[in-house]
C-alpha cells in the first residue's frame, strides 16, 4: 500500500512538473522564431501520436497553434502606413495585413490578369468586403489603409505623399 501511495505521489509530482514545463514553454512562445515554433509543433504532435490523451501536450499544441495563427504568414512585411502587409508572391492568392498585433485586412487575388480582366484584387477590411475590385495590389493596399484609418480615426499621409517603404527593414518583433 505504501508503495502504491508513493507511485501516486510521484505521478502527481510529475504532473505538476509537466504543467510547470508547459507553462514555461507557453511563456516563451511569443519570442520564438517561426522555425523554433514549427519545431515545437512537430515535437508535440509526436508526443500526441504516442499519448493522444496527454492533457499538457494538448494544451501546449493549442497554445502553439494560437501563436502561429496570431503571426503573419510572412515575417517580411511591407509597411504602407498603419498596416504591415505580406508581400505579393507568385502562386499565392491571399495577402494578409496586420496592425496592432492582429490580422485586420486580406487582399484576395480572384484571377490572373488578362486582356479583359484587369481588376483582379478584392479587399476585405476587418471582415467586411469592399465593393470594388482593383487592378493593382498597391491600389488595394492604399484603399485598405484609408478604410482602416477612417475606422480607427488615425491619420495617413495625404495623397501625393508617400509612406516609408520598410520592406527591407528588419521585421518588427512578434
Amino acid at each position: 500500500m505504501l508503495q502504491g501511495g508513493e507511485e501516486m505521489i510521484s505521478r502527481a509530482h510529475s504532473a505538476q512538473s509537466a504543467r510547470a514545463q508547459v507553462n514555461a514553454v507557453i511563456a516563451r512562445l511569443p519570442r520564438m522564431s517561426r522555425h523554433k515554433l514549427r519545431e515545437w509543433h512537430r515535437k508535440v504532435e509526436r508526443i500526441l501520436a504516442r499519448r493522444p490523451d496527454d492533457s499538457e501536450a494538448i494544451r501546449l499544441l493549442e497554445a502553439i497553434r494560437a501563436e502561429r495563427a496570431r503571426r503573419p504568414e510572412s515575417e517580411r512585411r511591407i509597411v504602407t502606413g498603419l498596416i504591415a502587409w505580406e508581400p505579393h508572391a507568385p502562386g499565392r492568392s491571399r495577402f494578409h495585413g496586420w496592425a496592432e498585433g492582429r490580422k485586420v485586412a486580406v487582399i484576395h487575388k480572384l484571377a490572373n490578369h488578362g486582356a479583359s480582366r484587369r481588376a483582379v484584387y478584392a479587399l476585405e477590411i476587418e471582415g467586411k468586403r469592399h465593393p470594388s475590385t482593383f487592378d493593382r495590389i498597391d491600389s488595394a493596399r492604399a484603399m485598405g489603409e484609408r478604410l482602416f484609418a477612417a475606422r480607427h480615426g488615425n491619420c495617413l499621409p495625404a495623397p501625393g505623399e508617400t509612406a516609408v517603404d520598410q520592406r527591407h527593414l528588419p521585421a518588427a518583433p512578434a
